[in-house]
């Protein structure tokens, strides 16, 4: 889904796709396409089970520049039993993880509550992290499209944003 931007501690969007070369080298596309969790991370966070890992691609060089067209050399195999095999099963396990969860959105104001149409903006964004469409999204002047949680985990996580009164 992302990468680490050198130097900042701060993740990124990866907006590219990998294209294998008969070198054995990947050349990036770059693509608009929304992303969602790859197999690896859709274990790790308790949705898929090991069975249904796909080998994953690493590079040795993480300082290889990224940008279109750019080639990435050194690329590594890695399988869903290599990293049991370093850190141990997910547990608890797909069968058992949590899939639906429960967020808030907390505002804190300082000088005074939010008027109605202040907090509609939030109820508004809250309730996308529900949706079971594709989303328009901008980012500066950047605008595409964006898979909210549900769509991003394949349909086997979601969110419920809704909060109501005792």
């Amino acid at each position: 889904m992302g990468m680490s931007i050198p130097g900042s501690g701060v993740g990124g969007n990866f907006p590219y796709r990998l294209v294998s070369m008969a070198d054995g080298n990947y050349r990036l596309e770059a693509t608009q396409l929304p992303g969602e969790f790859t197999d690896l991370d859709l274990y790790l966070m308790g949705f898929l089970p090991a069975a249904e890992v796909g080998p994953q691609i690493a590079f040795q060089d993480q300082s290889q520049q990224i940008c279109h067209g750019c080639i990435l050399r050194g690329a590594v195999m890695i399988t869903v039993n290599d990293l049991i095999a370093a850190e141990g099963r997910r547990n608890p396990d797909a069968a058992r993880a949590q899939k639906r969860f429960r967020v808030a959105t907390v505002v804190q104001t300082i000088e005074r509550p939010l008027n109605d149409d202040e907090m509609a903006l939030f109820d508004y964004f809250a309730l996308r992290g529900e949706a079971n469409e594709v989303l328009p999204v901008s980012s500066g002047l950047a605008k595409g499209t964006t898979k909210p949680f549900r769509l991003a985990t394949r349909g086997i996580g979601s969110f419920d944003t809704t909060i109501t009164k005792p």
